[in-house]
């Protein structure tokens, strides 16, 4: 038997009216589908409001908060979620809900008390689609409320001997979409840990969201260091739009893949991969013709569906508009979030594109939450002149992300255990804190590192214990060595199949790393479900299968350790693995391609012939600075390919055009050098 606990708690009750009845006319196959997505949706909102599931009822739940303010808010919310929930399967739910606050004893994992007698009992009494708490909790509440409380007289509530006076909390139906967008599955990944120390910066950026919702173009620019938990806010706030019936988009920029408009390509593959059918049409607006140049698939979902030809400015400036046109007609159906993640490493084609959306005089139920790295931006980033620009911008919030304060980190340990802390669990925040400088990544990491080695654990009631002082067990020298302890842990097999996968990039595919692998295919996945459930890893799902690092920090940690000559190694295996699994979709992969030769090292030919057609490729996609980065590269090449004379003319002339199309004069000089060999040579056509 555990520690007897008395505390006070408030405590809430939930169940399905008729449940019963609604199971039998079902039948058994659909009234477990439809259980299944009860309770996810129950517990979806019991999560986002820091409550614990004490148990399952059967038809509801028993659910235990620390906060009147959370309970009262989590139980408004799971009326909207199961009313929408019923409306979208076009049946009749609908729950009651009662909530009461007081001294209760915990013990056997259950309360025991009058609380827990009242809450139940108010459950009961409640009507369809009622939340019926008892008065205390208003009281109690205060100014806190965020909801509003009616009065609704007495109750006369079986084993209490006096009646309890009651309030309803009023609640308002969300809008049901009339499409159903599934969540992106890097948005879907259940974090560790609830939402540490940033109230106030989720209250600013759900301030956005509801001012977007209400018929306007709202962006917000979250910037941080590495870790700081950018993402993590932006995911918090997508799961919180999704669970109330907006439509949530995710768009991400890798490092080292100048692939042109890559978070808006992203998200309009989501879509189209995502929406049903018959209401994919109208979720692209009337120019998805023009999409079809970037997502090559919509062809085939919506045949007939062909770009206007044009020249290359005019058809730049199709694609934009019909990229905007997409976000309007979208955000008509249901308000609509962007997230547009990792944009430091935006391809300035990328930034051109966002630029032309937000200037744009649509009307737009959109909020666009831009994350990236300001320790990466200054002045000559070509993001720097769009942040810039967004500064003399209606409608552009900011939110600086900086580590967390003393109390941050302390929230963080204590959501992290589930209890309030005691003594040596405040003096482990505050060691954590001073090591970490409240960096959420690092915090987090320090802690799992330290939990795992047994240093400190949780005891029956859930609160951390060490049996030293929290000075003697030390807190790891910095978070690499955290992220390198985690790797230890694994067995080496599962390192080495890590270290390829890092070298393919910090999103990589399945088959690949099978490919280059010297195991098996078993093997490899076995490997990557261990770094998985280690969270170095997270399963983004999609075919084929996709795994990204789960921080930037794993991925270098693995770099590190690889010597140059397996490194190069690798860099050849997966070009030779991505042409061989690749071939019907290889323009995708033209960036990747070219990367991974340049860095193997050992055939440079083979190299220079992929950065000219990853060059070539840019430039039909107007990425004029990316065709620039990739000429550079192929220039670099020529004496080690020993490139032909023709080789040579050509990436010079490319050169000149790129630089012709972004305004730099040398343009005419480097053509006129090209035009000179061509004649050396005697190649009439290229001079």
């Amino acid at each position: 038997m555990g520690e007897v606990l008395t505390a006070t708690v408030t405590l809430l009750f939930c169940d399905l009216v008729d449940s019963t009845a609604l199971a039998s006319e079902l039948g058994d196959v659909a009234a477990d589908d439809l259980r299944h997505d009860f309770f996810d949706a129950l517990r979806a909102e019991i999560t986002a409001h820091r409550g614990t599931e004490v148990k399952n009822l059967g038809d509801g739940l028993m659910v235990s908060f620390n906060s009147n303010a959370d309970a009262v808010r989590a139980a408004a919310a799971m009326q909207q979620r199961i009313d929408a929930l019923g409306r979208t399967r076009e049946l009749p739910l609908a729950i009651r809900v009662g909530i009461s606050v007081g001294e209760a004893t915990f013990e056997d994992d259950d309360w025991f008390g009058t609380p827990v007698i009242e809450a139940s009992r108010l459950c009961s009494a409640a009507k369809a689609g009622q939340v019926l708490v008892a008065d205390v909790v208003r009281v109690l509440l205060g100014s806190r409320a965020e909801v509003s409380l009616r009065p609704v007289g007495e109750f006369e509530l079986k084993g209490l001997p006096e009646p309890v006076v009651a309030c309803e909390v009023e609640w308002a139906p969300l809008s049901v979409q009339s499409v159903q967008l599934p969540l992106p599955r890097a948005f879907s990944i259940a974090p560790r840990f609830s939402l540490a120390g940033r109230d106030a910066e989720f209250e600013q950026v759900t301030t956005a969201w509801k001012q977007a919702s209400v018929g306007a173009c709202r962006v917000v620019l979250v910037a941080g260091e590495p870790g700081i938990g950018k993402t993590r806010l932006a995911a918090e706030l997508a799961r919180a739009v999704d669970r109330h019936g907006g439509f949530v988009l995710l768009g991400r920029c890798d490092d080292g893949l100048s692939v042109p408009y890559q978070p808006f390509v992203e998200a309009l593959a989501h879509v189209v991969a995502s929406a049903p059918a018959a209401k994919l049409a109208s979720l692209l607006g009337p120019a998805a013709g023009e999409l079809a140049r970037v997502v090559p698939e919509l062809a085939q979902r919506l045949p007939g569906l062909v770009p206007t030809p044009s020249d290359p400015e005019t058809e730049r400036y199709l694609l934009f508009e019909a990229i905007a046109g997409w976000l309007e007609a979208q955000s008509q159906i249901a308000p609509t979030l962007l997230v547009l993640d990792d944009l430091h490493w935006a391809a300035e084609p990328t930034l051109h594109m966002l630029r032309h959306v937000l200037r744009s005089e649509r009307s737009l139920n959109l909020l666009v939450v831009v994350t990236y790295r300001d320790t990466e931006v200054d002045r000559t980033h070509p993001l720097g002149a769009l942040l810039a620009d967004l500064r003399r911008t209606e409608g552009v919030d900011r939110v600086a992300l900086r580590g967390l304060d003393g109390d941050g980190v302390a929230d963080l340990v204590e959501r992290a255990s589930g209890n309030a802390l005691n003594d040596q669990a405040r003096d482990l925040a505050r060691a954590v804190h001073a090591e970490t400088g409240g960096n959420p990544f690092f915090a987090i990491e320090v802690l799992v590192s330290l939990a795992e080695r047994g240093a400190i654990y949780q005891d029956s009631d859930g609160q951390w214990r060490s049996d030293v002082s929290i000075e003697d067990v030390g807190i790891p020298e910095g978070v690499k060595e955290v992220v390198g302890q985690r790797l230890s842990a694994l067995p080496e097999s599962a390192n080495a199949v890590l270290r390829g996968a890092a070298v393919a990039g910090q999103e990589f595919e399945l088959d690949v790393v099978v490919r280059i692998s010297s195991d098996t295919e078993e093997t490899v996945i076995d490997a990557l479900e261990a770094a998985r459930v280690a969270g170095l890893l997270d399963e983004l799902g999609g075919a084929p299968l996709r795994y990204r690092f789960s921080h930037a920090l794993v991925q270098q940690t693995l770099l590190d350790e690889i010597p140059t000559a397996r490194r190069l190694r690798f860099h050849r295996m997966i070009a030779e693995a991505i042409e061989g699994l690749r071939a019907p979709s290889i323009d995708r992969y033209r960036a990747a391609l070219a990367r991974h030769w340049y860095e193997a090292g050992t055939e440079p030919a083979r190299a220079l012939q992929a950065t000219v057609v990853a060059a070539e490729q840019a430039l039909t996609q107007y990425a004029d600075r990316e065709a620039l980065q990739l000429l550079v590269q192929a220039a670099d090449l020529f004496d080690d390919a020993a490139a032909s004379d023709l080789q040579r003319v050509d990436v010079m002339t490319m050169t000149g055009e790129a630089l012709r199309r972004i305004g730099d004069s040398s343009h005419r000089r480097v053509l006129l050098d090209a035009g000179q060999l061509a004649a050396t040579i005697g190649d009439g056509p290229r001079m």
